[in-house]
């Protein structure tokens, strides 16, 4: 249990020496400009508030100002080496979208994306990931949240293609 709290430690050490940023961010901010697109809503930014983790009243009332709230949560992101590679790694990610229309307290839709990649001879190693403050890492990031951004588009905001 000590070696896990060691873990976690380092890992939100190296997330805030090298600036990695929260991919739910870029994931909520892409899909309300495609409903924005869509349905012709005016898309404000948020002013920094959060509400992880919150109830749908509880988002509905911290965004009152806003009809609709496009809220995702990163519910999971880590590196670990592929079990048949030890040299070898993959950045891991999940998120969860909800998407809350704030006259009502009701939520209109949910959905969620995990990304899992699979082995490959160029999969980057530790000191790839982790190098260059951290470039790699935050690439990897950055292909899992386009990756969560098409998957939501096409199971939540336009399931039926």
């Amino acid at each position: 249990m000590v070696g896990a709290f060691a873990m976690i430690a380092a890992g939100n050490q190296l997330v805030e020496e090298n600036d990695i940023q929260d991919p739910a961010h870029e994931i909520a901010d892409a899909l309300a400009v495609r409903l924005s697109r869509e349905y012709g809503a005016v898309v404000s930014p948020n002013g920094g508030r959060r509400v992880d983790g919150a109830s749908v009243e509880e988002i509905a009332d911290t965004y009152s100002s806003a009809d609709i709230v496009v809220d995702v949560q990163t519910t999971n992101w880590n590196y670990i080496y592929f079990p048949a590679n030890w040299a070898r790694y993959r950045v891991i990610y999940a998120a969860k979208l909800r998407l809350v229309d704030t006259r009502s307290q009701q939520l209109l839709a949910e959905g969620f994306c995990s990304r899992v990649p699979e082995y490959t001879d160029d999969a980057p190693t530790h000191e790839e990931l982790v190098e260059n403050g951290a470039a790699g890492l935050k690439q990897e990031l950055a292909v899992a949240a386009e990756y969560c951004i098409d998957h939501f588009r096409s199971t939540v905001l336009d399931p039926k293609g």
